[in-house]
């Protein structure tokens, strides 16, 4: 019968033999290192619920300082100096194309205008060199015509030469291309004042030759006159 038992035994529980040896087992109460581990756990379980509560607060800390950031950001609009303001190409590029890179980067609106400031620098700076540049280069136009056999030669007919030039410019050219010619400094240009003088000249020319003696005579007689009512002790009492 003993060997029938263990025989189911085996079958219904190989390991354990079944039985009340299973059931003491089952009912066993923990020894030491047993407590050990179960406190060990529970205490874990209890490190990782409390861990969740700082990543809670980093998250939304987190969260808060980047609607900060954006709200400033939206806020910020890059400085640049008044002079520059007029500028449409350099006013593109930093709406149109800095800002968003700015944006996408993170940096703070302080370090973005310190980035602007260093453009601003740069681009005053070469600014600068080109007006130089440009008076320089009409300075020495401007001697080039003063020694011209044709325009110039000596200071009298250089001054008088360019009151006709200069009458011309006025008279025929358009105010945009008189903005032009100021802005590019192509209004000291030797072939742009020659060509201004050359019109200028002629148009005098053909107002001489169309005047008649007549009216040179009448102009005389004008001018005479007014001498005369001005300064009347200078002229002889006609008989």
């Amino acid at each position: 019968m003993a060997n029938e038992t263990d025989d189911k035994s085996i079958e219904t529980a190989p390991l354990t033999g079944g039985g009340d040896e299973a059931s003491k087992v089952e009912k066993a109460p923990l020894t030491g290192d047993d407590k050990g581990e179960a406190k060990a756990a529970a205490k874990a379980d209890e490190s990782k619920v409390d861990a969740k509560a700082p990543d809670a607060e980093a998250a939304k800390k987190l969260e808060a300082d980047k609607k900060a950031a954006d709200d400033a950001f939206a806020k910020w609009s890059p400085t640049v100096p008044e002079a520059l303001k007029k500028d449409a190409a350099l006013s593109k590029v930093l709406t149109e194309e800095f800002k968003p890179l700015v944006k996408d980067a993170g940096l703070k609106p302080e370090l973005a205008q310190k980035f602007v400031d260093l453009l601003v620098k740069h681009q005053t700076a070469e600014a600068n060199r080109k007006v130089a540049d440009l008076d320089a280069q009409q300075k020495q136009w401007i001697g080039a015509l003063r020694t011209d056999k044709e325009f110039g030669g000596d200071e009298k007919k250089f001054i008088a030469n360019m009151h006709v030039a200069r009458k011309a410019t006025m008279q025929f050219a358009t105010p945009e291309f008189r903005t032009f010619l100021n802005s590019t400094g192509l209004e000291a240009h030797p072939e742009v004042v020659r060509f201004f003088f050359r019109v200028g000249k002629a148009l005098a020319e053909d107002s001489v030759a169309g005047t008649s003696n007549n009216g040179a005579d009448k102009a005389a007689k004008s001018e005479e006159a007014l001498l005369r009512a001005a300064y009347p002790t200078m002229f002889p009492a006609e008989s």
